[in-house]
């Protein structure tokens, strides 16, 4: 699920997967797509206004196995075929600087302009999570202990970080257990489980220039680490 204020009336609407609910609690759309793992939603394509959602589904039933959509009214943007089977995992952000807005691409191994242009059918690259990382105006691919950069000349990823020691959470969507600037300096730390679940570890850079690529990172333990407890909410969708 996201929030974003997509139709930009000063509140924050939901995605809900095909379905985008208003901030009075009425659904606005729905694609009719079915059950995604991933989406994205944000300025994807900078050459329209408003906001796009980027979103994969494993309905084989679907007319798409991936699509992205106007954010405020479900208008399918870019479509990706019908793979026949479950697409689980999708991604979207600016990876690649050769192309205007987002790229996205999910497991159905297709890579894809903000305008729907095809970059490549034969990458090697998770479609699990994104960090800012290493210094530059792009994002980087996050997967498992893992942080990539795309090389758009060898049409895959290289990895510039591993969390030696630490290990990914949630099973097989393997992520951080955080992902956010924690320090105020515009590039994102990654916290993570040690391997013997003794500690978390905060990893990260320290930049002499933001858009230089050299660094040095710190490690630093948070020993006895608690855990927030989990909210449930429940949303009543009444029309």
């Amino acid at each position: 699920m996201s929030a974003a204020d997509v139709d930009y009336d000063g509140c924050d609407e939901l995605i809900y997967g095909a379905l985008a609910i208003d901030n009075d609690g009425k659904p606005m759309y729905s694609t009719g797509l079915g059950h995604g793992d991933a989406q994205h939603v944000g300025d994807l394509d900078t050459s329209r206004p408003g906001l796009e959602v980027y979103s994969c589904h494993e309905e084989t039933q679907a007319k798409y196995s991936f699509e992205m959509r106007d954010a405020r009214t479900g208008e399918i943007l870019v479509g990706g075929e019908q793979m026949g089977s479950d697409n689980g995992r999708g991604t979207s952000d600016d990876i690649d600087p050769r192309y205007p807005g987002c790229e996205g691409w999910s497991a159905a191994g297709i890579l894809t302009a903000a305008d729907g242009t095809v970059i490549s059918a034969k990458y090697t690259m998770p479609a699990n999570f994104l960090c800012y990382w290493d210094g530059d105006l792009g994002r980087e691919v996050q997967d498992n202990i893992y942080i990539s950069k795309w090389n758009p000349e060898k049409e895959k990823v290289e990895t510039i970080f591993t969390a030696s020691g630490c290990t990914s959470v949630n099973g097989t969507k393997a992520n951080p257990s955080l992902t956010a600037d924690l320090f105020g300096d515009w590039r994102e730390e990654v916290m993570y489980p040690l391997k013997d679940g003794s500690a978390v570890e905060n990893l990260h850079h320290h930049y002499t220039d933001k858009l230089q690529n050299s660094y040095t990172y710190a490690r630093h333990s948070i020993q006895n680490a608690r855990c927030i407890p989990k909210t449930t909410v429940t949303i009543s969708l009444r029309t």
